[in-house]
């Protein structure tokens, strides 16, 4: 998800859920009798949950350069998932809003 900060357009924050083989992360907006906002929720477990963790990866840009944000976390995932070294994708695991 990539926002811009209305009062100062120059601020960039991308935010990516990195989903694992044990679950799968979402974005979404608030739901009934939650505060106002985004939320990032865990779609689908499988297997033992009681150890399981996924990422959020995010990065803020002050200079309202998007293509270096969007580039900072999406290389962040690139090496995060070679380093698990599951043979798919790096991107198999980025979690988008379709809203």
């Amino acid at each position: 998800m990539l926002l811009r900060n209305k009062k100062q357009p120059s601020t960039v924050l991308f935010v990516a859920p990195v989903s694992t083989s044990a679950v799968l992360l979402h974005i979404s907006a608030a739901q009934q009798g939650e505060q106002p906002g985004a939320y990032i929720r865990a779609r689908r477990a499988n297997g033992d949950t009681t150890t399981t963790s996924a990422d959020v990866l995010s990065c803020i840009d002050y200079s309202g350069d998007i293509s270096r944000t969007i580039t900072e976390v999406l290389s962040r995932v690139v090496k995060r998932n070679s380093e698990a070294q599951t043979g798919d994708s790096p991107f198999d695991a980025l979690g988008f809003c379709t809203w």
